[in-house]
């Protein structure tokens, strides 16, 4: 089950906004270290 909703993925993306479904803000922005820590995981598995 995700909190990604398709119509507003589409809708940002129809917009010319850069859309990353199932992240956290956060992980990009201003990130704390929990928050830092996923997004290297995730950079390292490659998703």
């Amino acid at each position: 089950m995700t909190s990604v909703s398709r119509d507003a993925v589409a809708a940002g993306r129809e917009n010319g906004i850069t859309v990353i479904p199932g992240s956290c803000p956060n992980q990009f922005l201003s990130p704390h270290f929990g928050h830092a820590m996923m997004r290297g995981l995730w950079q390292q598995s490659g998703i």
